[in-house]
């Protein structure tokens, strides 16, 4: 039995009806029409035939292979390859490059010579892949450079701009500004104003001043203790002012020192002795660091 095909194959693909409707898995399956001619004239009937797909016009590796009952008409016949395998024709039949080649084997006849070139429609069945990748499977080293863009990351997620500067952004302290980054933590610093402040009471009680301030009196060295937080309070690094607040008559003089970190500040009166300062009255300071 003398037998000819001729042939045109297409991908069949699942058309998007309307953007965003429908996700549907691209079918594994290639459309294959041919015509089938016995002893010249147009076969009609069911024909067995054996679809082969290799990786090159001569090669012997089969790379898929499927047999099919197939109904012709008037010589004329149309199969989809892959339907009659489970999930159809694999993914990986078109992994990697170079061309594939479709043998089509018709009976017991010799495969027809030669093989048919598979066109690059094909090839689309690779895109199902895509569907496949897991979450976060896809790292940095995937990605090409300057692949992301700020318009494709959501909002409130990164920092995309400084005051509309974008890429590295340098960020310079002016005079007495300082500039200390810590882990994400970015802190700037000013010396130009007071580093702290506050009115404290007779008792050695803030009253009210800059939060950084915690203050106590110490009875037995008859001095104020005054912390600042962060702060290692030593005499020659910094510059404080002290005034006393006392009824209109009394006269204190006051002086500063330092121990273990803290700022000291002691009282003396008219005749030169160390002094709590009465009630009600206390005294406000000032502490700036020194550049």
């Amino acid at each position: 039995m003398n037998f000819k095909t001729m042939r045109r194959n297409a991908m069949l693909l699942t058309c998007f009806l309307t953007a965003g409707l429908l996700k549907a898995q691209i079918p594994n399956l290639i459309n294959y029409q041919g015509k089938i001619t016995v002893s010249g004239a147009p076969g009609s009937g069911s024909f067995s035939i054996t679809f082969t797909i290799y990786p090159s016009a001569t090669s012997a590796t089969v790379l898929f292979a499927e047999t099919q009952t197939v109904p012709v008409t008037n010589g004329v016949f149309n199969v989809l390859l892959g339907d009659k395998t489970t999930g159809g024709i694999p993914s990986s039949v078109f992994t990697g490059s170079g061309d594939r080649y479709l043998g089509v084997k018709v009976g017991t006849d010799p495969e027809i010579s030669p093989r048919f070139r598979l066109t690059s429609v094909a090839f689309a069945i690779r895109a199902n892949e895509a569907d496949g990748v897991a979450d976060n499977a896809v790292g940095p080293a995937d990605l090409a450079d300057n692949a992301v863009t700020a318009q494709k990351i959501a909002a409130n997620n990164v920092v995309k701009s400084i005051n509309s500067l974008r890429d590295n952004v340098t960020i310079a302290p002016g005079a007495n500004v300082t500039i200390t980054p810590s882990g994400n933590t970015l802190t700037i610093a000013a010396s130009g104003g007071p580093l702290a402040y506050a009115f404290i009471n007779w008792s050695g009680a803030v009253i009210r001043g800059t939060p950084n301030v915690t203050s106590t009196y110490n009875a037995t060295n008859g001095y104020y203790e005054i912390t600042i937080a962060g702060e290692s309070y030593f005499f020659s690094n910094y510059a404080t002012i002290v005034t006393p607040l006392d009824a209109p008559g009394n006269s204190y003089i006051a002086g500063t020192s330092s121990v273990s970190g803290k700022l000291l500040i002691a009282f003396t009166d008219k005749t030169g002795a160390q002094v709590q300062l009465p009630a009600p009255f206390g005294f406000q300071f000032v502490t700036y660091k020194l550049p």
